[in-house]
This record gives structure tokens, sequence and C-alpha cells, in this order.
């Protein structure tokens, strides 16, 4: 367990013309850096479901995930605050031995862009009727 996890200190929440808040670059943010690292609550099926995250995410042998079994799981931080964009300008990734999910950037981004990750494919949103893709 880390003795303290990052958040980039150049990004905030504010109000979204896309949808309710949203995470925001206070500066130019370059692709590749670290947003937030953020822990998380494992949650039983049927809670939450418009937040949860599968944990771990992935499962490729580079993820060192094969054969674990996923959890449903509410994430800290802002991870439920970042919204969707097919054309994201970030994502996230799992720590499996640290327990957390990692954001970073994927293309730079300009100050007062709002930083929007990849919630899945169109299977996601049949799968989660109640959620809006927006």
């Amino acid at each position: 367990m880390k003795s303290v996890l990052y958040r980039n200190p150049q990004i905030e929440v504010r109000k979204s013309s896309i949808h309710g808040y949203g995470v925001f670059a206070l500066t130019n943010l370059p692709a590749n850096i670290i947003l937030e690292e953020v822990p998380f609550i494992v949650v039983p099926n049927g809670v939450a479901t418009n937040y949860v995250f599968a944990f771990p995410r992935g499962g490729t042998p580079a993820d060192d995930t094969v054969g674990m079994t996923q959890q449903k799981v509410l994430p800290f931080g802002y991870a439920c605050i970042y919204n969707h964009a097919d054309d994201a300008n970030a994502s996230w990734s799992t720590d499996v031995k640290r327990k957390l999910f990692v954001f970073f950037t994927i293309k730079d981004i300009q100050k007062d862009e709002e930083i929007r990750t990849y919630y899945g494919s169109d299977a996601y949103w049949t799968f989660y009727p109640s959620v809006k893709k927006v």
C-alpha cells in the first residue's frame, strides 16, 4: 500500500456543458502523465450500477490479470466524474498489486479543456440501460 496517493494539482472539477460536473485542466497537460491514483471499495451486484468499474480492468497477460475474478467496485477521487467521449483524451489502468485505478492523459490537453475517458463499446450501453451516454 502506498503511503501517499497522487492527484495532479493541475486538474479540478467544474460544471460541465456535456453533463453535470466534469474534470478540467487548469493548464496545458501533455500526453502520458498521471492525473490521479484512486482507491476503491468493492460493492455487491446491483448496487450503484451507474458508477461501478470492473476491477481489474483488462485481462491480458500484460495486465497480469489473467484468471483473476473481476469485482464491481466504486472508485474514489474524480473517477466517477470524468465524462465519456468516443475520442477520449484520458484513460485509466488498474494497479493490481496496490488495488488502485490510475488515470492518465493519452493526448495533449489544453487549458480549460474537459478531460474525458472512453467508457466502453456500445455493448456497455445495452448492459446498463439506465446510464445515459452523453
